[in-house]
């Protein structure tokens, strides 16, 4: 069941008063430290979303450098519809488009079979079917290892080295700027019968 408005205005609330909370890998205590996969926890779990003992597998600081399998899309994955997936044109050269051949667009329309896209809906092009609370994973390195909640498409929150948890605009910070990424949004967790 999607997230009603009252629970994305809950997120969004959440995460800003995570603003100025330092960097540090794995960690996720609201002011002391948080990195990019612990903080979004932590506010989903803080606002009831994803459940308290969820704990996710271990990762080395640069592991997405390293490895090529998805773990954090398979991770997310039985919390999140994805929304959409946006694969910028490398530029080359001017700002001259780059030719991509045929492995190379194939490679990068891949998708978790669970997951399918829905990148032709021209509302999720243009930002407007992306909502508050959404969630945004960036391709950092070999895989999806950037997460961050949106607050209004294009702005985010997210915890970046060495700024800590911060305020980023999408569509212009120079280290998200031209990266590959996908959005999804949660599923607000089903009440059992007999419960309010």
């Amino acid at each position: 069941m999607p997230l009603t408005a009252a629970q994305r205005e809950q997120v969004v609330r959440a995460a800003k008063e995570w603003m100025g909370t330092p960097y540090h890998h794995q960690a996720r205590v609201k002011g002391a430290g948080a990195d990019c996969a612990m903080f979004p926890l932590a506010v989903y779990q803080e606002c009831g979303i994803l459940p308290a003992d969820f704990q996710p597998p271990e990762y080395s600081m640069q592991w997405h450098l390293h490895r090529s399998e998805e773990m954090y899309l398979e991770t997310i994955a039985p919390f999140v519809t994805e929304l959409f997936s946006e694969i910028p044109i490398p530029q080359s050269g001017r700002g001259t488009p780059a030719i991509l051949n045929t492995s190379e667009v194939e490679d990068r329309s891949r998708v978790l079979p669970e997951h399918p896209r829905n990148d032709r809906d021209p509302s999720l092009r243009s930002g407007q079917g992306i909502q508050p609370a959404d969630f945004v994973v960036f391709k950092f390195g070999r895989t999806f290892s950037h997460g961050a909640i949106v607050i209004a498409w294009p702005l985010i929150i997210h915890s970046y080295i060495p700024h800590g948890v911060t305020l980023a605009d999408a569509s212009i910070d120079g280290q998200l700027i031209g990266r590959e990424y996908k959005v999804f949004s949660l599923r607000s967790p089903e009440r059992s019968e007999g419960s309010l």
